[in-house]
């Protein structure tokens, strides 16, 4: 009896011991503040997003489908996991045991590669937009919508493997968070993850946006009519969007897909007192994806000003019309002028057609690429309730 009781105490010892955290209690600390922020952002900027997109449900584009999915990727995890971290770095350890272990690992992995696939996803749309838009027309919210779906079942086929015996989901280095084990994977795992959730997503996102890049360039550069100045605007538009995606990539999943890389191949690459910097980086996409789409981009300021500015004077009137009767006119008007520019469209679409002149064809194709991608990122005007704060 007494040998089983000392056994015991022993396991327990030991499970404790495991997951007691390697750092100073100052970067506990630190780091449960750096989450709480974490959260506070991610949930308040992909709550805007949502309420945003909520607003125009009937005019959903096939992009603002793919923010919404980002914005619910990025929520899921800052509830459900971020949480168990604050709480596991004010407590100097994990505090939750092995099984919730492998759910919370499990939990930031498919979501995170939920998010990457989404990327992924958005830089094809995009590229088919600009550069092939008679096919993008063929496209419609269903189609999107399975898309999406498609995010979910790519992130299950190589998240699920850790918890069915194709690697596994254990405690990280520094003893406060989980994710895959990487000082015990099997190799074939390790490269199909490595390809599947990091390098091609990051290849489809480079390339797409290169070929987008180019294709707007000459598409300008054909057109004399333009000033100087409207090309280089539009191209810095074009190219800070490009580098904003890229950036954001590279910024969250590159120090972690090198450092877990490494670890895998039982490389010593940094100390165990920097080994959460990564993990912290790439925790932190759930925040980076609102600031690149809604903070770089003049169309998504622009609905993110609208909707505060309808929080705060939702009672109040101005002209003898409240804001919601402003807003409902304002959008009656954007109805009228996406059916103007499908007219547009028509028009210029019949005379490809009927001339005989090939440059002229594809003068007007191009023409078409580009009425698609400024409908799209167009800035929409802010109500004037707004300049009376």
């Amino acid at each position: 009896m007494e040998k089983e009781d000392a056994n015991k105490t022993v396991m327990n010892n030991f499970t404790f011991n495991r997951f007691i955290s390697t750092l100073p209690p100052s970067f506990d600390y630190f780091i449960a503040f750096y989450m709480i922020i974490l959260i506070l952002l991610t949930v308040l900027l992909n709550g805007l997003l949502l309420i945003a997109n909520w607003r125009k449900r009937k005019n959903l584009s096939t992009f603002d489908i793919c923010l919404i999915n980002m914005s619910i990727s990025g929520i899921i995890p800052a509830i459900f996991s971020y949480p168990l971290l604050v709480y596991s770095s004010i407590n100097h350890g994990w505090a939750f045991g092995v099984s919730a272990c492998k759910r919370d690992g499990f939990v930031v992995f498919f979501f995170a590669v939920v998010q990457i696939a989404t990327l992924m996803l958005m830089s094809i749309l995009r590229y088919l937009k600009v550069c092939h838009p008679i096919k993008d027309n063929i496209l419609n919210q269903n189609h999107v919508i399975g898309f999406v779906f498609l995010t979910y079942v790519y992130s299950a086929i190589w998240t699920l493997g850790p918890l069915i015996g194709w690697a596994s989901y254990g405690i990280e280095p520094w003893k406060l968070t989980c994710s895959i084990d990487w000082t015990n994977i099997t190799t074939s795992y390790l490269i199909c993850c490595f390809v599947a959730c990091y390098l091609l997503p990051l290849l489809c996102i480079i390339g797409f946006y290169s070929r987008i890049t180019i294709v707007v360039g000459n598409f300008y550069r054909s057109r004399r009519v333009l000033s100087h100045r409207d090309r280089n605007r539009y191209d810095q538009h074009m190219l800070k969007l490009t580098v904003g995606m890229s950036s954001a990539f590279f910024l969250a999943w590159t120090p972690y897909a090198i450092v877990s890389f490494m670890s895998s191949l039982n490389m010593q690459t940094i100390s165990i007192a920097a080994t959460p910097i990564p993990a912290i980086f790439a925790k932190s996409s759930t925040v980076y994806n609102p600031i690149v789409y809604y903070l770089m981009i003049q169309r998504f300021r622009d609905e993110i000003w609208q909707l505060l500015c309808s929080f705060r004077l939702s009672k109040k009137k101005v002209g003898g019309k409240s804001v919601e009767e402003m807003r409902q006119e304002q959008d009656e008007m954007k109805g009228i002028m996406l059916e103007l520019l499908k007219d547009v469209k028509e028009m210029k679409r019949g005379m490809a057609i009927s001339s005989t002149d090939s440059d002229v064809k594809k003068s007007s194709s191009s023409h078409i690429a580009y009425k698609n991608l400024a409908t799209e990122d167009d800035p929409t005007i802010c109500t004037q309730v707004c300049s009376t704060l």
